[in-house]
């Protein structure tokens, strides 16, 4: 089984400067400042979980938007953790796409207010192009998933919060799908930090779950943000729009 450096966010803090990760060549990154329930400190961090010798494999095309030239020798606090395979990687990522889609769709099948169904919309739509984006990753890497404790991990997670929205109806479905997906997101966008990005040993695998997790509306993938406005998509993107609605925008 492969292994990979974790840095710690302490480390990482104290000693890489903004846009470590954004190496000439290999990074491309937006002019967006990240939405409010953005953590891009916890984007980058979980860029960071890569090891040097393979992930010099993935930098062979240097126009790749995934390549990211590592430093094993840059941060002295790390830990060695056992990382997934590709192949489980892709059925977390299909386990996620299949869940928070079915979860769009009650939103827009069964809320109430106008907001929470533009929402649920919203996510509907992202989590579609996922799909697209997937099944041409598949095709394209001729990679099957296979499912694995990672993707059962995802599975269970993502599953329980979609169980809270049983039962409800009129506005306390509302309030429940901006609680719940909120909450799954979250957790969704967490997973794909910490335990996907940095497990993918091929770029345009890491493309595929940066693009899942923080897009612009052109489809280029966000790494570190830097100054600017403007709507995102994916993951962080679908989470500020829910933050809008839980500070009074409509829920």
């Amino acid at each position: 089984m492969r292994t990979w450096r974790r840095r710690t966010l302490a480390t990482f803090v104290a000693l890489v400067p903004a846009g470590f990760l954004a190496f000439a060549g290999c990074e491309s990154s937006s002019t967006i400042t990240p939405p409010p329930a953005a953590d891009a400190t916890a984007d980058a961090r979980g860029d960071a979980k890569i090891d040097a010798t393979a992930d010099a494999a993935s930098c062979t095309n240097p126009g790749t938007p995934a390549c990211v030239a590592s430093d094993a020798g840059a941060l002295a606090d790390v830990a060695v953790v056992p990382c997934i395979l590709d192949e489980c990687n892709i059925a977390a990522m299909a386990a996620f796409i299949a869940i928070e889609s079915s979860a769009a769709a009650q939103g827009q099948s069964k809320a109430t207010d106008a907001n929470v169904k533009a929402v649920a919309a919203r996510m509907a739509r992202d989590f579609a192009a996922d799909r697209t984006n997937l099944t041409a990753l598949e095709t394209a890497l001729a990679i099957q998933e296979k499912p694995c404790a990672e993707s059962e991990k995802v599975t269970a997670a993502l599953n329980a919060h979609l169980n809270e929205l049983a039962g409800d109806a009129g506005p306390a479905f509302d309030q429940a799908f901006v609680r719940s997906q909120t909450a799954a997101l979250t957790e969704l966008q967490t997973i794909i930090n910490f335990d996907l990005i940095g497990c993918a040993a091929n770029g345009t695998l890491k493309t595929s779950l940066r693009f899942d997790r923080w897009r612009t509306l052109e489809g280029g993938v966000i790494v570190v943000p830097d100054a600017g406005t403007g709507e995102t998509l994916g993951v962080v993107g679908d989470l500020a729009a829910l933050a809008a609605l839980a500070d009074g925008g409509g829920s």
